[in-house]
């Protein structure tokens, strides 16, 4: 597989079994919220961690679904990815701003490098030493590369993720994003002008939170 122009195999997996897979795991997290009510006013107030200010030092993987419209068409492709998470706010409405660092890649070809950010407002509770949170936002980023002029990626992102306290100031974060957006290509490959396709991508994240 490949960054191509040309058309693809079915191997990419359909729009319709995507937003199946989004609904249920959005269904799943929904779920969890009546979880909050077990915990009241003052057992949140002796058990809630976070600062009003917090920074998460983060690395993970990024899985990007096959990507197509009629000029252009990505095979699915697969990035690793570090970022720094700056979250403001405690316990209710947060805002987050996430620069990262991805490097793209499809199956033997060079890979892509990203330079981008996340934007998103989250919705953080407590329930003993366990922040679950969720909410929406941005991702977008400018990439580039050996066979790439120009490029760039925009999408929306639904954050989910959970908070474990191990001690006074410290926590272990996993998170999940789901994302739906478009990715654009320029170069020798790809044509003169900036061409883009739309699809779905996955990535899964894990790191320190402090104080």
């Amino acid at each position: 597989m490949s960054w191509t122009k040309r058309k693809t195999t079915p191997a990419a997996v359909s729009s319709a079994t995507w937003r199946g897979w989004l609904m249920a795991l959005v269904a799943i997290w929904l779920a969890m919220f009546p979880s909050a009510a077990w915990a009241d006013e003052d057992e949140i107030e002796e058990t809630r961690r976070l600062d009003y200010f917090t920074v998460a030092p983060k690395l993970g993987y990024v899985y990007f679904v096959a990507h197509e419209d009629q000029a252009l068409e990505i095979s699915r492709r697969h990035a690793m990815l570090a970022m720094v998470s700056f979250d403001v706010g405690d316990l209710g409405y947060a805002f987050e701003t996430e620069p990262y660092f991805s490097i793209e890649v499809a199956s033997g070809e060079k890979p892509f490098y990203g330079l981008g950010a996340n934007l998103q407002m989250v919705y953080r509770f407590y329930v003993h030493h366990i922040a679950p949170s969720f909410g929406m936002g941005v991702k977008g980023g400018y990439l580039f590369g050996e066979e790439l002029k120009h490029g760039m990626e925009l999408y929306g992102r639904f954050p989910l993720a959970v908070s474990f306290y191990m001690g006074e100031d410290i926590a272990f974060l996993i998170e999940v994003g789901l994302m739906y957006g478009i990715t654009g290509l320029q170069g020798a490959r790809f044509g003169k002008d900036l061409q883009f396709a739309d699809g779905f991508a996955v990535d899964w994240t894990v790191g320190i939170r402090w104080p």
